[in-house]
Order: C-alpha cells, then structure tokens, then sequence
C-alpha cells in the first residue's frame, strides 16, 4: 500500500490476516522515504518494485529496499493528470499522459521511448497476463475511450531500442463507453489447450468473457460473455478494476480474485480455477465506509484473499470479507 505526500514517498506494508485471526489489523510503515520535488500524479507497483511520475515529468523508479532513480521524460511541461500501466514483474512499463504523450520505460537501461503506433490513440486502460517476458511483451491488451479493446505488442531490442507492432482493433462494446479497466489471463492447459479471460470495465458495465479459444477470437463472442451493470447512485469519473493475485516461486502468478469500483459500491467476485475450468463467482457488493462521509466512493481500492482496501484523500480503511466489518482505519496527514 503507498501513501503519496507532496514532500516523500512513503511505502507502507501490511500482515495478510486469515479470516479466522482474531489478533486484529496492523499496518506499519516500511523503511523506505524517497524525497520529491513535485505532487505525483501516478503511480504502479509491482512485486519487486514502483514507478511514479511527478508533475514535473520526472519519472522515480524504486525497489522496496530503498533504492531509487530519477528519470527525466522528453517533456518540459506541468502537467497534473496521467497513468502508468506495469506487469506483474515490471519487465514493461508504459506511462500515458495524452493522446500524443505516450511513452516506453525501457527496463535495462532506463531509456524512454515515445511510441508512434499508439500516438494519438485515446488510451484508457493497458492489460497484460501475469506471464510476461522481459524482451517482450507478447500480446497485450488496450481499451480505449471509444469502447475498442485492441491489440497490440512491443519488443525491446538490445541496442536500437524498441520494436512496435501496429495497434490492431479487436472489439467494440456494445455501448462505445470508454474501457478504463482491464484484466487479461491466459491459462495453458496442456492437452486442454489455451483457455483466455478477459474482464473490461467501463463507468456502467463490467464484461468478463472466457472461452478456450485465442483472444483474437474470445471478444467476438458476446454472447457467451456475462454482463453485469450498475446503478450508480453518485457520478464517478473514472472507475478501476483490479486484479489479487497470488504468488509462489512454483506456480508463479495466479488470478484469485478482482474488484471493480462503481458508483454503488465495490464489486467483487473470486476465481477459481479446477479440472481445467475457470469459475467466476457471482459479483458481491460491499458499501462503501466511511466515518464522516457514509457511501462516498473512495479515491482508490484494491483486494486481498480476505480484506477489501478503501483509499481516500485523507483516510485508509480495510473491510473483512469474511464479516464486512471494518478491521482498520488510519487518517492520512497528507
């Protein structure tokens, strides 16, 4: 979990409770304070490390023991909005600011690259599979503010940079709304063969489609997509979603669960995976909380295996799962 002051970074760190521990909810901050000279705009972490990006276009890359470089993106301007979209392992790093301000962090050696094949694209969200390698993206996913769910691969050359396949249009959601979430796993099966989900999240609908076929196929088949929609009782200008995955040297990563912020709450489901078969349980939805301001949507969220985080712009809350109580809060001196 991170903490975003105008001064520092502040990385903080927490114990994942089982549902039936009864010691309570402890979250301490880590020994890693990294110094800024701007208001961060964005922010990615990953397993090993984060990537952030101030308003003064200075990207900081850090490890989580307190390690860190400066990198200067080709922009001299303030600006106040952006994304940044890593892998699992940080092996790709792409970092959005407009439609002609998208750029390539290269791993090795720090170097930044402007990508030709998506400028003028309007990118809303970037999705990879949790098996990613280092020189190649492979093929990715991107949604745009139109609805498209595209296609799209890079390649790190050693020493003339990057390599760009052209943007290639897969499928355009029923209601052309801006895509600006995504979550794309690909499951080898063996003699199964290759079994694709995909889950695109827009301001009103969440769409999760899985089939055994290659992903170029799987988002032609709406009709064997599940829809789900959502009332929302506040406006939202841009909702998230979210994947928990678990890890072990043996089995690498693995997708367990998701959770898609709307304007009513928290939706969230678990995914398990058995005989060869993908099951994605039915969405549940958890209010949001909190002291002085009941049901108003948090800044930022994310998911465990037993607690739902709820960020906002001076708090952090957790909720149980298991009981839908909250376990934690802390105010944020921000």
């Amino acid at each position: 979990m991170d903490k975003i002051r105008e001064e520092e970074i502040i990385v903080y760190g927490f114990p994942e409770y089982t549902e039936e521990d009864t010691l309570g909810f402890t979250i301490t901050p880590l020994d890693l304070r990294i110094p800024i000279k701007a208001d961060v705009v964005a922010m990615a972490t990953s397993k090993e490390n984060f990537v952030t990006l101030t308003s003064k276009c200075e990207l900081i890359r850090g490890t989580f023991d307190n390690h860190s470089e400066s990198i200067a993106l080709p922009l001299k301007k303030t600006i106040n909005n952006a994304y940044i979209y890593t892998d699992l392992y940080s092996h790709h790093c792409f970092i959005v600011i407009s439609p002609k301000e998208i750029f390539y962090l290269k791993r090795e050696n720090s170097a930044v690259f402007a990508l030709s094949k998506l400028n003028g694209k309007e990118v809303c969200s970037i999705a990879f599979p949790s098996a990613v390698a280092p020189n190649d993206t492979g093929t990715i996913l991107i949604g745009t503010s139109d609805g498209w769910i595209c296609s799209y691969r890079l390649k790190v050359l050693d020493e003339k940079g990057i390599e760009e396949e052209t943007l290639t249009k897969l499928s355009l959601l029923p209601n052309k709304e801006p895509i600006y979430g995504m979550i794309y796993e690909v499951y080898n099966n063996g003699k199964e063969g290759v079994k694709t989900l995909v889950i695109a999240a827009t301001n009103e609908s969440c769409y999760m489609f899985y089939d055994s076929v290659e992903v170029e196929k799987l988002l032609g088949l709406y009709s064997s997509a599940r829809k789900v929609k959502t009332v929302a009782q506040k406006e939202m200008l841009r909702t998230e979603l979210k994947g928990y995955y678990s890890y072990s040297p043996k089995n690498a990563f693995q997708l367990r669960s998701f959770i898609w912020k709307t304007g009513s709450g928290a939706c969230y489901a678990d995914i398990t995976r058995k005989d060869n078969t993908i099951q994605i349980d039915d969405l549940k939805l958890q209010p949001y909380t909190k002291q002085r301001q009941p049901n108003s949507v948090p800044n930022s969220l994310s998911i465990t295996a037993h607690h739902i985080f709820f960020l906002y712009k001076d708090s952090l809350t957790v909720i149980s799962r298991t009981t839908e109580e909250e376990k934690y809060t802390e105010e944020l001196k921000v």
